[in-house]
């Protein structure tokens, strides 16, 4: 059994980010190719954040596995692009969406108060990492913490992105979520010098998000 915290059993220590902090939860592929997200289970409620949070949204691009453009598959009578960024934006004042250079995007809304701006991959065909590169240095708002999301999670609900910021406690960097003991670090929220790695890290020549916890 993984440690104790709060009375919920989380990841393993992943001998990297030392103030790092996953909690399960379990995505499924079933056979219409759609991601179900279920609802986090296993870490309990804590009082409400008071965290000022910005988000980076990766519209992607073409996927082998849906095959076609992500931010332009539907969702419950949406596009997916669409409905993570309506959820992102009722935690988020800023919102920063990163598209390949030649993408287009279908028409994008937020509430009322969240900063809405989209940017381009500076470099194309480069991975995610690129793209929270270039996420990052769009940011205006100075956040304390950043929400970094893929659009492919057609599931997404606030509560997800509200458990995320309750358990961003003083001693921890990031709070992300795995499947199956593998991290996702796309649906995941991040001190800001953290993601300040990213640029850095791209011109080593790294593509995966997932180098920001090593």
């Amino acid at each position: 059994m993984g440690p104790q915290i709060n009375g919920g059993t989380v990841a393993p220590d992943l001998g990297r980010l030392p103030k790092f902090l996953a909690f399960l939860h379990t995505i499924l592929l079933n056979e219409a190719d759609r991601l179900r997200l279920s609802k986090p289970v296993i870490l309990p409620d804590l009082p409400k954040s008071t965290l000022r949070c910005s988000g980076i949204l990766l519209a992607g691009g073409r996927s082998r596995r849906m095959g076609q453009d992500k931010a332009f598959v539907k969702f419950g009578g949406v596009f997916l692009l669409q409905h993570v960024l309506a959820v992102l934006s009722q935690a988020a004042a800023e919102v920063v969406v990163v598209r390949a250079p030649d993408q287009p995007l279908p028409e994008l809304e937020v509430r009322p108060g969240t900063t809405l701006r989209v940017v381009r991959d500076s470099v194309s065909d480069q991975g995610p990492l690129q793209g929270l590169a270039d996420g990052v240095q769009a940011l205006k708002a100075a956040p304390e913490a950043v929400f970094v999301l893929s659009c492919d999670l057609p599931r997404l609900e606030p509560g997800w992105l509200h458990k995320l910021q309750q358990h961003l406690t003083g001693e921890w960097d990031v709070v992300g979520t795995e499947t199956e003991g593998i991290p996702n670090p796309l649906l995941a929220l991040y001190r800001l010098a953290v993601l300040q790695q990213a640029p850095e890290l791209v011109r080593r020549g790294e593509q995966r998000p997932i180098t920001l916890w090593s």
